[in-house]
């Protein structure tokens, strides 16, 4: 075991459980431990309490760094250590996953000091993130992004519509830049629960017509769009209701928005939840709002589990549903188009089951 090649896994993950963390367990579970050897190294990251049993569970080596660096001597210490982790286990490819441009840079100017190549798999588009504006404005931003972009030996985007992005900053160069999509495991989706003893487990009525929604409650979700669309959708089907899966930071404001469009008897919110696949199980229909994305692995887990998609017409969904039939694009600025959308699966079972037999396919 340990004259295999290291792979050190870096991330800036955040406080909840997300799409960056199913990538990383995804790897952790798939990855041929008999060619590397995966540590994960986390730099001044606070990890997700269900991340962290999840990544122990699968056995993988954790080493982790200081989050919080209260003095001058703490900073030299973590110094001092990354330094000792780059000399002790000679890792031969550095991996960070991340959002900004500049994320783990301690760890990345070390790396280039050691001459371990680096890869970076960028999560989010580059313009979405208010951390790398400075980069677009300021000159001096400009530079230090550049000259961290510059460092790097391949940096990935989990679309094309993304990769194309990169290139038009000017930071990357464009011999580097690929595109190559983030997957998931098929394992959680080969025998899924029958759709109405799923229902039963979320607490609802077999009969019931299951619009669902799944992701992090973030104003990038849009969710609060869903909400505005529903009460048409609903209106035309005594039998919908709605659950949302997911917690996150605009969760009161989903509440109160729903309870002010008179929808809190109609719609369901579940919280973070650690079983996705049986919820999906329970869905009819899954709804994908998102006001951007760089991939959107619900819209993967939705095809997987077989459910029928109405999402936001984002380049990165139509890479991924390409021509299967398996998904309806449909803006969710206009409550009106996509209530339609919704509206038409909900009423049409036959279509329903064509669709989401497409999408395992």
């Amino acid at each position: 075991m340990s004259d295999l090649p290291v792979v050190a896994i870096l991330f800036d993950g955040g406080s909840s459980f997300g799409g960056l963390e199913t990538v990383l367990l995804t790897f952790f579970k798939e990855c041929d431990r008999s060619r590397i050897r995966p540590v994960l190294v986390s730099v001044g990251v606070r990890f997700d309490e269900r991340f962290r049993r999840e990544v122990e569970a699968t056995g993988i080596e954790t080493i982790r760094f200081a989050n919080t660096l209260p003095s001058l001597k703490d900073r030299f210490h973590r110094l001092a250590s990354l330094i000792g982790f780059f000399r002790h286990m000679k890792p031969a490819l550095v991996h960070v996953h991340s959002c900004t441009a500049v994320s783990q840079s301690i760890a990345l100017a070390l790396a280039r000091v050691f001459g371990v190549p680096i890869l970076r798999t960028v999560h989010l588009p580059f313009s979405q993130c208010d951390v790398n504006d400075g980069a677009r404005t300021n000159r001096l931003a400009h530079g230090i992004h550049k000259l961290f972009a510059r460092s790097l030996s391949r940096v990935v985007a989990v679309s094309s519509d993304d990769q194309r992005e990169l290139i038009q900053t000017g930071l990357f160069k464009e011999g580097i830049c690929i595109s190559l999509s983030s997957g998931i495991s098929l394992e959680p989706f080969k025998e899924p629960l029958p759709a109405g003893r799923a229902k039963t487990r979320l607490g609802l009525e077999p009969t019931d017509l299951v619009i669902g929604a799944v992701g992090r409650l973030a104003t990038q979700k849009g969710f609060d769009l869903l909400l505005d669309a529903l009460p048409a959708v609903l209106a035309s089907e005594a039998r919908a209701k709605a659950v949302i899966v997911g917690c996150g930071p605009v969760e009161e404001d989903l509440r109160a928005r729903a309870k002010a469009l008179g929808l809190d008897k109609r719609v369901l919110f579940l919280g973070e939840r650690d079983d996705v696949p049986l919820c999906l199980a329970a869905f009819d229909v899954l709804a994908v709002p998102s006001r951007f994305e760089a991939q959107g692995l619900v819209i993967l887990e939705g095809m997987a589990a077989g459910v029928p998609i109405v999402a936001s017409p984002l380049g990165c969904f139509r890479e991924m549903v390409s021509d299967t039939g398996s998904a309806v694009f449909a803006d969710p600025d206009s409550p009106a188009l996509f209530a339609a959308a919704l509206t038409r699966l909900v009423g049409d079972p036959a279509l329903r089951q064509t669709m989401g037999a497409a999408g395992r396919e």
